[in-house]
């Protein structure tokens, strides 16, 4: 596909080619960091949900069931 908008690049020094090769570029890099921050903001989650868990299961005594009335009358 490039090939045939290059042939057809009547621009000097085919800046055309070049500048649509550029964004085609940036799409890519800018869906890379869009990828990535969404990994990281999952990550976040899971993590504070975890971490939750983890404290809502402090204020169970060992073996009980977890039950959310328990916690709210605390």
């Amino acid at each position: 596909m490039t090939e045939l908008f290059m042939i057809q690049d009547k621009s000097d020094s085919k800046e055309a080619t070049w500048e649509f090769l550029d964004r085609r570029l940036d799409n890519v890099l800018s869906l890379g960091k869009a990828s990535t921050m969404s990994k990281n903001t999952a990550d976040a989650v899971s993590m504070g949900l975890g971490s939750i868990f983890n404290m809502a299961k402090s204020f169970t005594p060992a073996g009980a069931p977890m039950d959310d009335s328990e916690i709210l009358n605390r």
